[in-house]
């Protein structure tokens, strides 16, 4: 790591699941993490875990995806809805190939470019979430 090479020695790394960070006896400086949060059942429950773990001067980065970003996805996902597709392995191979039949009319080419969409679990996850799956606006209201 950088900071081992630059002999940096103050600095801890930790990775865990989010919903047991919550039994941690200690506060944190800084907390990054991706787009996570939407794949909670209750996304709220972990912005509250994380905003639990905050210090007085701490800082957190959270990379939730945005609507722009996902406006593709979105589309498609309506798409699949609204013709009955399920998250069944053999629906998700008949959604991909449809959808790949479809690019044009349904602009998904940015879709095929997500390495996401090749694989079988992450392309469930990518276009047939789960209710609560959709997390895209944090509130700042209760922020320490």
């Amino acid at each position: 790591m950088q900071n081992t090479r630059l002999r940096i020695t103050n600095i801890e790394y930790d990775q865990a699941d989010l919903l047991e960070l919550g039994r941690l006896q200690h506060r944190v400086d800084i907390i990054s993490s991706g787009d996570g949060l939407h794949h909670l059942a209750d996304p709220q429950q972990g912005w509250r875990i994380l905003l639990s773990l905050l210090g007085p001067n701490s800082r957190m980065h959270i990379g939730p995806c945005s609507e722009v970003a996902r406006r593709h996805i979105v589309a498609a996902q309506k798409w699949l809805s609204a013709r009955g597709y399920t998250s069944s392995r053999q629906d998700i191979r008949r959604a991909r190939h449809d959808l790949l039949a479809n690019a044009d009319v349904l602009q998904s080419k940015e879709i095929q470019r997500l390495p996401d969409f090749y694989s079988t679990s992450e392309c469930r996850d990518l276009l047939f979430p789960r209710p609560g799956e959709s997390f895209h606006h944090l509130s700042n209201q209760s922020l320490p």
